[in-house]
């Protein structure tokens, strides 16, 4: 089955559009998500994940571009345009009583983005230049090629992103339970599938997403990326032995998160090999997968690989204990300390910025609301098996910085 095959039998089968609220009667903003699915596993998906948020935040028919950004940034932030592996988001601030401005450019981004031939050029000649951290390099590893495609390929996967059943949008704010979800469910109701078939699709290449080859500044990025770890449960009446979320988010923890983790006692106190290292769960098409990333001058991946598999063997269970409640404390904490790094190039925090985002990304990839996981059950025999696969097989990718 095709990806449009799929969106069109989604957009039969559930609502088309999926709403969640975040009501929060402390903010001084009302804050807009919209996350949309999206492939990128060639090197003309990975490249339309890339343009597509750019070319649509250029003006819809409504609000041309100056409009269009005035308005989004009338809550005090500048619209966010992001693109992950498995999905693409917009989001933006108002003021604390624009409803009325929520509910319509919320429509307007979706559904009547002008995406002209000329501004839709423009970011598809730019997307060559454009410069993209080591970090970001981690969590979203790879390149598309722009030149595989043109504005009416951009227009095509526009209407094939932002189509019923492929669209989640979540509100932020102080505002009474059900308003939002009554509006748009109002203003999308009789949205339906509209096939939007690109005619040269059965003459094109599919060439794979490019490997990163360097980054702008200094040392070299170094990646080991886990197992994927499905979020979603399989039909199946046989016990499964695939990893779960709460199981990978504590082995992230214990794996770098603060100065306690294995990363930073080994890679930078023990090895002093960076003074950088991160480790989080990030998005895959297949669920989310564990990546651990450093920055070193001079690295060196299989004496740190030795040194974290010692150091995860000798976990005991005040680790988990540690790991444990920094997880349940981060909700608490204004500051990027979480595994979950979902959308960015830094982990989820308490903003109201992030707990927005992160119930309509998680509604479009589970459609289940976010909560923190559960890890109680977590054993740390499992933990430490999840880990050591986790480290002993991973392929490293090792990227020099120019």
């Amino acid at each position: 089955m095709t990806w449009l095959s799929v969106m069109f039998v989604l957009g039969q089968a559930g609502p088309p559009v999926l709403v969640s609220e975040v009501i929060d009667p402390t903010a001084k903003s009302l804050r807009v998500e919209i996350v949309a699915g999206i492939p990128t596993s060639n090197s003309r998906e990975r490249a339309m994940a890339d343009v597509l948020g750019p070319a649509i935040v250029r003006g819809t028919i409504a609000y041309p571009r100056a409009n269009l950004l005035g308005a989004t940034s009338r809550g005090g932030q500048i619209l966010v345009v992001r693109a992950a592996a498995d999905h693409l988001r917009i989001g933006f601030s108002l003021a604390p009583r624009d409803f009325d401005l929520a509910v319509q450019l919320s429509d307007e981004l979706i559904r009547e983005a002008l995406l002209s031939d000329e501004s839709t050029q423009r970011v598809l000649d730019e997307h060559p230049f454009r410069s993209r951290s080591a970090w970001a390099m981690a969590w979203f590893p790879g390149s598309g090629e722009a030149r595989l495609l043109n504005p009416a390929d951009v227009k095509f996967a526009y209407r094939r992103t932002f189509a019923p059943g492929n669209v989640s949008i979540a509100i932020g704010g102080n505002f009474i339970a059900g308003e939002f979800r009554r509006r748009l469910g109002e203003r999308f109701e009789h949205w339906r599938p509209v096939q939007a078939v690109n005619p040269r699709s059965r003459f094109q290449l599919e060439p794979p997403v490019k490997a990163d080859e360097s980054f702008r500044g200094n040392g070299s990025l170094v990646a080991l990326d886990g197992p994927v770890v499905p979020v979603v449960g399989a039909v199946t009446t046989e016990a499964s032995v695939r990893p779960t979320l709460p199981l990978a988010s504590l082995a992230v923890a214990m794996m770098g998160l603060g100065k306690s983790s294995a990363a930073y006692e080994t890679l930078r106190e023990a090895l002093g090999q960076s003074y950088r290292q991160e480790a989080a769960l990030v998005p895959h098409a297949g669920g989310v997968r564990p990546v651990l990333a450093w920055v070193s001058t001079q690295p060196d991946v299989e004496t740190a690989r030795q040194a974290l598999l010692k150091r995860i063997e000798a976990w005991t269970d005040e680790d988990m204990n540690l790991a444990r409640a920094k997880l349940s404390q981060f909700a608490d904490l204004a500051i990027p300390l979480s595994p979950w790094l979902f959308n960015s190039e830094r982990p989820l925090t308490n903003s109201l910025e992030d707990r927005t985002f992160i119930q309509a990304y998680w509604r479009m990839k589970t459609g289940r609301a976010w909560t923190t996981p559960d890890t109680a059950s977590v054993t740390l025999d499992a933990v430490r098996s999840f880990a050591t696969e986790w480290i002993r097989d991973a392929q490293p990718r090792v990227i020099k910085g120019r």
